[in-house]
């Protein structure tokens, strides 16, 4: 299996594809995220913008002292579709191409080349984390030189590693989970067109059903908690408690419905499950 992994990495290393996706990560935290909250944040402190939100409040989240919470909030518009594709390319590419036959009639089993996919997966989401978590603390830096020596939250401040720990776990797991469901569906239908376009499909239409459908039924009120993406959101929004979001001005995110700690297992139960029906789908059904 260690030489089935290396060569899932080698390709997930040469595919552009990754990188392209990486790349939209960073694009998120760092521009659409951190320097735009900025210039949002001098706006505001030049009296050009009202807000319940004090600037200060939004200065403070873009320093290094809200590294814990601010990268988790800045990404979560796009993690969930970063890690549908990420997990239909892994899973799926191998049909498209042709290729999953030849790979198997070398020497892995089925059950080892689906192993060293997954672990690629975990590597991968891994790193993402890491580098989005690395540029948050580059850009938090740039904004305290930015605030200049004058601003009362100069200082440079760092969380606790327990914290930022734990906002990189609540990331990777996020993002395993979105992977899982992009893999699972790429599997099922031997396409990883089909695995992008179902994993990002579930998400718009559990927005769709969670937001308008407990207005209309008692049973998709009581359905919404046990949902993927209500979870998804929930850990989100807990991770990044307080962190104000630019989104067409200042929109404070609200808490989430589900407790951090019940929404984790949650996300964590449904990355197993669409692991698993992966798998068996595969070990059953002929590659054809």
């Amino acid at each position: 299996m260690i030489s089935s992994f290396r060569a899932e990495l080698l390709k997930l290393r040469k595919r552009p594809a990754v990188w392209v996706l990486l790349l939209v990560l960073v694009v998120l935290v760092s521009v659409m995220g951190y320097f735009l909250s900025y210039l949002f944040y001098l706006t505001m402190a030049a009296g050009k913008v009202s807000s319940d939100v004090p600037p200060s409040h939004y200065l403070d989240q873009l320093l290094p002292s809200g590294l814990a919470r601010t990268p988790v909030a800045f990404v979560t518009y796009g993690d969930y579709a970063i890690g549908v594709v990420l997990g239909a390319l892994v899973a799926g590419s191998e049909y498209e191409w042709g290729t999953l036959k030849t790979v198997l009639t070398q020497r892995p089993r089925r059950a080892s080349m689906y192993l060293a996919k997954l672990l690629a997966v975990v590597v991968v989401v891994a790193g993402m984390v890491v580098v989005v978590f690395a540029f948050g603390a580059v850009c938090s830096l740039v904004i305290t030189y930015l605030a200049g020596p004058g601003t009362s939250t100069h200082a440079v401040s760092w969380p606790g590693l327990g914290s930022v720990l734990k906002g990189m776990g609540a990331e990777w797991l996020i993002l395993s989970m979105w992977a899982s469901m992009g893999l699972m569906f790429a599997v099922l239908f031997r396409s990883p067109g089909l695995g992008i376009g179902l994993g990002i499909g579930e998400w718009v239409v559990e927005q769709v059903v969670t937001q308008q459908g407990a207005k209309l039924s008692h049973i998709v009120g009581v359905v919404s908690p046990f949902l993927p993406g209500v979870n998804y959101a929930s850990l989100s929004v807990a991770t990044s408690q307080n962190v104000v979001s630019f989104v067409q001005g200042v929109v404070t995110q609200s808490p989430g419905s589900i407790d951090a700690a019940r929404a984790a297992m949650t996300v964590g139960a449904y990355t197993l499950a669409f692991v698993v029906v992966a798998g068996l789908v595969l070990r059953a059904r002929d590659v054809l």
